[in-house]
C-alpha cells in the first residue's frame, strides 16, 4: 500500500512539475467600478537574488510585471494575499494594483528577498491632474 501511495505522489509530482504555466497571469482584473484610463506599467527584475527596483511607487490601475531572470523558479508573495504560480526561468508574473496603500512582497522561496511598492491614488497620477487643471 505504501508503494502505491508513493507512486501517486511522484507522479502527481512529475505532473505539476511538466505542466506548462502562462508567460503573464493577471490575478486580478481592473477594478470594474473605476475606470482608469490609460493605467501605467512598470517592471520589476528578478536577478542576482533581489529585485530591481526594491521599492517603487505606482498609482491605482498600474500593471507591475515582476520578470524572472534568474536559473530558478520564484514566486512573488504579496504579503497578506495568495503567493503568485510559480515563475519559470525568463517568464513573468504580473498583478493590477486597484488599491491604495504600502505593500510588501517577497520571493516565497527566498525569504530574504524583499521589496514593497506604495500605490497612490489614480487622481495624483501627474498626467490625471494635469488634465484636471486644464479642464
Amino acid at each position: 500500500m505504501k508503494q502505491i501511495l508513493s507512486f501517486s505522489l511522484l507522479l502527481l509530482l512529475l505532473l505539476t512539475a511538466c505542466t506548462p504555466k502562462p508567460d503573464v497571469i493577471d490575478t486580478q482584473p481592473t477594478n470594474s467600478t473605476t475606470d482608469f484610463i490609460n493605467p501605467g506599467y512598470q517592471e520589476i527584475e528578478i536577478k542576482g537574488y533581489t529585485f530591481t527596483p526594491k521599492a517603487i511607487t505606482v498609482y491605482q490601475g498600474d500593471r507591475i510585471k515582476w520578470i524572472n531572470n534568474m536559473p530558478f523558479v520564484k514566486s512573488i508573495w504579496l504579503w497578506g494575499m495568495e503567493p503568485s504560480t510559480v515563475i519559470q526561468p525568463g517568464k513573468s508574473w504580473s498583478y493590477i494594483f486597484t488599491e491604495t496603500g504600502f505593500y510588501k512582497y517577497r520571493d516565497q522561496y527566498q525569504q530574504d528577498m524583499e521589496g514593497n511598492i506604495t500605490v497612490l491614488p489614480y487622481e495624483e497620477r501627474p498626467d490625471v491632474k494635469a488634465k484636471a487643471a486644464t479642464s
